[in-house]
């Protein structure tokens, strides 16, 4: 018969590939789900938050996390009980780097287990930073918790008043406010933050050039304040080459804005020589044309940089996120990159505008190049 497996800390044991298994007490998994703080008077257990002030249930454990053990990554979670009152959580080992994890689709989880506690459910499930698959992670999460969470099915949008009708989620408190004689929407630089959901074919940029246009002020003074960031997200400071994505944020702490694009293989960023950080409205126009990236504000100097050849949008799902990077929420420990200021009149276009048809976008004309035209969200209205 074959020998035992070793074990190893945390109640974890390591099966020959692909199979894995982690094990850990049901009573230990329940209590870390529900447990919050200790109270400062009796050192007792304090009671559960209010499910209203944070409905989505919060990562207990990551049983599997991507690049662990040689595993690129892990995919199709399982969850059963034992009879002795244990959790097992299974999931496929995958070592062939991206093509085994990164699948059109959404992201995998186990059934419903019931806890100790007979009120609480635990479940595993695929995530990672940006895309839906790579590691697994355990949650739990109680009726109540559930219905509380039905808001985040409710959160008001603001439409794309393009062909299109990719309508923006509004999340935390962003609002509209004004510019010149229009409405605009306002980030608070805290938790506010738009996100494209569901995007049509239309907003696949693939390997030919584009445009993005928009409005924005802000006065901030440090950290990165994203404007659009499209698909995936990789630091700039160390790419990853398997990562496609574009990007525009402005960075008043190095002075500049910047925009980028990624390919597979390849990685490229122009920037500007100012942040713009003087409170007041200003136009940008980013755009990769015939081989270029261009980036330019208020009609004036276009910086210029080498752009590599490619598709830069992802095989499968994607976001775009407005006001923030795509891995808001779940930002690093000091890291927070969040647009504080306003925006208003975001455009995508399927391909390069001309200098005229920018200046026109500009000046608020909505008929330069409608046929391209794949993304305006104008912030009129949410609902």
């Amino acid at each position: 018969m074959p020998s035992p497996a070793p074990q190893v800390p945390g109640g974890q044991r390591r099966f020959p590939r692909p199979a894995r298994l982690y094990g850990l007490p049901l009573g230990l998994l329940a209590a870390t789900a529900l447990t919050l703080a200790p109270s400062p008077a009796t050192g007792a257990p304090a009671a559960a938050a209010p499910a209203a002030e944070n409905p989505v249930p919060a990562v207990v454990s990551t049983p599997f996390a991507a690049g662990d053990d040689g595993y690129h990554c892990t995919r199709i979670p399982a969850l059963v009980t034992t009879g002795s009152g244990a959790l097992l959580a299974f999931a496929e080992g995958r070592v062939r780097g991206s093509e085994g994890c990164s699948t059109p689709g959404r992201s995998g989880y186990s059934d419903l287990a019931l806890l100790a506690d007979r009120s609480s459910i635990g479940v595993v499930y695929e995530t990672a930073t940006t895309i839906p698959h790579g590691s697994v992670v355990f949650t739990s999460f109680t009726e109540a918790r559930m219905d509380a969470a039905r808001t985040e099915l409710r959160r008001p949008r603001t439409p794309d008043t393009s062909a299109h009708h990719n309508d923006a989620v509004v999340h935390g408190g962003a609002r509209l406010g004004l510019r010149a004689d229009g409405k605009a929407m306002e980030f608070d630089g805290k938790d506010d933050y738009l996100r494209l959901v569901g995007c049509t074919e239309a907003l696949r940029v693939r390997q030919q050039d584009f445009t993005v246009t928009a409005w924005f002020r802000h006065a901030a003074t440090g950290g990165g304040l994203p404007i659009v960031w499209a698909y995936g997200m990789s630091d700039a400071g160390h790419p990853n080459p398997k990562v496609r994505q574009f990007w525009l944020k402005a960075e008043p702490g190095q002075k500049r804005l910047r925009a980028a694009i990624q390919t597979d293989t390849s990685y490229a960023e122009v920037k500007t020589d100012s942040s713009y950080n003087d409170g007041a409205w200003h136009h940008v126009v980013f755009k990769r044309e015939a081989g270029r990236l261009l980036l330019s504000v208020d009609g004036g100097t276009e910086f210029s940089a080498p752009a590599p050849a490619g598709d830069i949008t992802p095989p499968g799902q994607f976001n775009i996120h407005v006001g923030a990077r795509p891995d808001f929420p779940n930002q690093a420990t000091g890291v927070k990159e969040l647009f504080n200021g306003g925006l208003d009149d975001i455009r995508l276009f399927g391909r390069a505008l001309t200098r005229a048809e920018s200046a026109k976008v500009r000046a608020g004309a909505t008929d330069s190049a409608t046929d391209q035209e794949r993304l305006r969200l104008a912030f009129e209205t949410t609902g």
